[in-house]
C-alpha cells in the first residue's frame, strides 16, 4: 500500500509530484542479506531501497569488498537496485576503520573507499561528515549521551558518540553551530579538511576528490570510448587500484567483477 501511494502521481498542493519522484527506502533490523533483499518485493512492488550494511564489517581487503558487493547483488530480487553504504551512527566511521599511522595513507585510503562507493552499481549513501574526513575519536564519560556507551564505559569501541559528532559546518570554533552548545563535543583533532590550530583554512583534500576524483574526468561525465582507462594508482602498494571504464562511464575495481553492468 505505501508503495502505491509513493507511485502515484499527486496533481496538487506541496505534495505535487509525478511517479518516480518519491522514493521509499528502509532499515531492515538485522544483519541478513536475505532480509534486506526481501524488503523488495519479488515484483519490485515494496521499498525501492533497503540498507545493507555489509560493507561496514569488511576488513579493509580488495577480495572481500568484492565478495561482499556480488553476494548483495545476487541476493537481491532482478529488479532491485542496491544501496551502498560505509559508515552510519551505529559503526565507526570508515576513514577511522581505515586508518594507518601513516596519516596521508589514511586520507588516501579514505580516496579509494569513496570511489568504490560512488562508482559501484547501487545507490550510495554518504554520511555526514564523510566527505570531509570526520574521525571518531574518544569523548570524556562526562560528554556521552549514547546509553550503551555509558552502560559500557570504559570499553569505548562499544559506544556510538564518537560517529556522532555535530557535523563541522566551518573552521570555526563553533564549528557553524554559533552560539548554540551542541548536543556533543566537536572532535578537537584535526581532520583532513579541518584545519589545524594556527592555520586559517585546510586544503579541501577529501571533499574535492568527492566533487571530482584527482586525475579522473569526474563522475558526472562520461571518459570516452577507450575501454578501461587507469584512473589513479594510490600512494603505496599496500592500497588498492581503480579504474574507470570509458565505454559507458562507469567505474572498475580491482574488487568487482568485469562484467556488463547498468
Amino acid at each position: 500500500e505505501m508503495r502505491s501511494v509513493a507511485d502515484t502521481e499527486a496533481s496538487a498542493g506541496s505534495e505535487a509530484s509525478l511517479p518516480g519522484q518519491r522514493v521509499l527506502i528502509g532499515e531492515p533490523h538485522g544483519q541478513s542479506l536475505e532480509l534486506s533483499a526481501s524488503c523488495y518485493g519479488q515484483s519490485d512492488d515494496e521499498l525501492h531501497l533497503a540498507f545493507n550494511f555489509d560493507f561496514l564489517d569488511q576488513k579493509w581487503d580488495a577480495r572481500a569488498f568484492r565478495r561482499a558487493a556480488e553476494a548483495w547483488y545476487k541476493a537481491l530480487p532482478v529488479q532491485g537496485w542496491p544501496s551502498l553504504v560505509l559508515s552510519n551512527h551505529d559503526k565507526p566511521r570508515h576513514i577511522w576503520r581505515y586508518r594507518s599511522a601513516d596519516g596521508d595513507l589514511t586520507v588516501e585510503r579514505a580516496k579509494v573507499a569513496a570511489a568504490m562507493l560512488l562508482c559501484l552499481r547501487g545507490s550510495p549513501f554518504l554520511y555526514y561528515g564523510e566527505e570531509i574526513g570526520m574521525n571518531c575519536h574518544r569523548l570524556a564519560r562526562k560528554d556521552l549521551r549514547d546509553p550503551l556507551g555509558i552502560n559500557t564505559w570504559p570499553l569505548g569501541f562499544l559506544g556510538r558518540d564518537p560517529s556522532r559528532r555535530p557535523m563541522q559546518w566551518d573552521a570555526g570554533a563553533d564549528a557553524g553551530f554559533g552560539s548554540t552548545e551542541p548536543w556533543l563535543p566537536f572532535d578537537p583533532v584535526p581532520f583532513p579538511d579541518r584545519p589545524a590550530p594556527g592555520q586559517s583554512r585546510a586544503a579541501p583534500r577529501l571533499s574535492s576528490f568527492y566533487r571530482r576524483p584527482e586525475g579522473s574526468p569526474g563522475l558526472e561525465k562520461s571518459p570516452g570510448r577507450r575501454g578501461l582507462r587507469r584512473w589513479r594508482r594510490v600512494r603505496k602498494r599496500r592500497v588498492p587500484r581503480a579504474f574507470v571504464h570509458g565505454n559507458r562511464g562507469l567505474s572498475q575495481f580491482p574488487f568487482y567483477a568485469a562484467e556488463n553492468r547498468t
